[in-house]
């Protein structure tokens, strides 16, 4: 970070000091905000080498928590990861179309498989199928899913039970549930791997956001 020259008067000192005070939770933000970059990188750059992740919705699939240890010598600082079970949508499902029964789907790299029927607590089965979500209008989101229907087997040979996904209907429907991504990151197979990765990020995007926050601080305070 280049040298920085300016002037400081009381009402400046004044300003100083309250920037100083709110700069340790910027830097909390700061270091959360790279270890959350330095997961999503490991995930594409290490996971997708052992599982069939999509780049799609790779960023909304884990949340990053921060957690407060007290005792007698202070406060210590952990950040955990967390997230649901992803769905089939994460991952290669193939073939990919609509009102497609007892689709194909990869989920670890070379070891594709067909969805099966799976029975639930009302004793029945259901048959899993590819239906549309309602989010074909947003790139980010995934048009379509693999399914459960919720209405029992024999109700699912009747095409007036699909479409867009309404939020009366997903009270009808199961989402076929896979990994989170806390157990991807953990896989034996990757887990050395991620590590490094994570290391590697975090070192490289941790320092350009604190310069940077120094820097808009240091602005703030002579500008006023």
């Amino acid at each position: 970070m280049g040298q920085r020259e300016f002037t400081v008067d009381t009402r400046q000192l004044e300003r100083l000091s309250g920037a100083l005070a709110a700069l340790p939770r910027d830097l909390t933000g700061t270091v959360s905000a790279s270890v959350r970059s330095a997961a999503l990188e490991s995930l594409r750059n290490v996971v997708m080498r052992e599982y069939a992740l999509s780049n799609k919705g790779l960023s909304g699939s884990f949340r990053l928590r921060r957690v407060y240890d007290g005792s007698t010598e202070g406060f210590n600082l952990r950040f955990e990861l967390a997230g649901r079970r992803l769905s089939g949508a994460h991952f290669n499902v193939k073939p990919m179309s609509r009102l497609t029964f007892y689709p194909m789907i990869e989920i670890i790299r070379g070891e594709p498989r067909r969805l099966e029927r799976q029975e639930f607590e009302d004793g029945l089965q259901y048959s899993p199928f590819i239906m549309e979500t309602g989010a074909a209008s947003n790139k980010a989101r995934f048009p379509l899913n693999v399914f459960y229907g919720a209405w029992g087997s024999k109700k699912l040979k009747h095409a007036r039970w699909f479409g867009t996904v309404t939020k009366s209907r997903k009270a009808k429907m199961r989402v076929f549930r896979t990994l989170a991504v806390p157990q991807m990151l953990g896989n034996e197979n990757v887990a050395g791997d991620v590590q490094a990765e994570l290391l590697s990020v975090f070192d490289r995007e941790l320092i350009p956001r604190i310069e940077k926050r120094l820097d808009l601080t240091a602005e703030a305070v002579v500008k006023g």
